[in-house]
């Protein structure tokens, strides 16, 4: 079952791991953070973040990593349209 977040169809795990990004807001989750909290490894997270962005390639939402771990940025220019 497919389920829909930012304009895109995801997989449940997708799903887990986009809410979670969302859930921590702008302080970030780290990657280790992400990989205990779902119980998997941290390249299994890197590939899920990297599969997740490649969906919403077309819309207005990415998960980006910094310092802090990993965010949801959303480009309001291409929101609006510019």
């Amino acid at each position: 079952m497919r389920h829909f977040r930012f304009g895109a169809y995801l997989s449940p795990r997708q799903i887990q791991v986009i809410d979670a990004v969302v859930a921590a807001g702008d302080v970030g989750l780290s990657q280790q953070d992400l990989a205990n909290r779902l119980g998997i490894t941290c390249n299994g997270i890197r590939s899920h973040v990297w599969l997740i962005n490649e969906m919403l390639v077309h819309t207005d939402t990415k998960i980006i990593s910094d310092h802090s771990g990993y965010k949801i940025v959303i480009d309001k220019k291409v929101a609006s349209g510019g």
